[in-house]
């Protein structure tokens, strides 16, 4: 296990937004691919991956009648793998199965930086863009707020030039409710 987790860092897109490209390090080895995308989706219903202020976060936004969505970067087979079981549990549902799910929050799976997609599908609006990657570089009217768990001695939303930091999604959710 720790060589595959040493090996893996071959295997990303950019080194500072991740992408990571599990079809190629599962075919460095040889496996059979077929098999490895079905424990990969075995694993993701079988444990929680959600941080536990993921679910409050995002049905409040939705309760507050934003409309979120999840942006991430990287291989959209393996982004969506991760992700797609999640939506209806971060609406406040609790489905698995990605083929019985309705979820009001988006999701979109992105190989450019994400202050590119948002300037690009966004212009002349206006947002917010919670993540864990600093300087996004977001176009004017979006707010970046960059969520930085290590930092439990953030007791309130920390002003930076062109960006928050907060510890935790709660942080976010009342800056943004503030920002409204």
């Amino acid at each position: 296990p720790e060589q595959v987790r040493l090996d893996s860092k071959l295997y990303y897109a950019d080194t500072a937004l991740g992408g990571y490209d599990f079809e190629a390090h599962i075919q460095s080895y040889e496996l059979d691919s077929d098999r490895m995308w079905r424990t990969l989706g075995e694993l993701v219903v079988a444990k929680d991956y959600l941080f536990p202020d993921s679910v409050p976060f995002m049905s409040a936004m939705v309760a507050d009648g934003f409309a979120p969505s999840v942006l991430s970067f990287g291989d959209t087979r393996f982004q969506k793998a991760k992700i797609q079981p999640y939506l209806a549990t971060l609406a406040g549902g609790v489905a698995h199965d990605e083929t019985t799910v309705y979820s009001p929050i988006g999701c979109e799976i992105v190989l450019q930086k994400k202050g590119q997609v948002i300037e690009a599908q966004h212009p002349n609006e206006r947002g917010v863009l919670v993540d864990d990657i600093a300087n996004q570089n977001l176009p004017p009217g979006f707010t970046e707020i960059t969520i930085d768990r290590s930092r439990q001695d953030i007791v309130a939303a920390l002003e930076l030039p062109n960006r928050y930091v907060v510890s935790g999604l709660e942080q976010a959710l009342q800056l943004i409710r503030t920002l409204r």
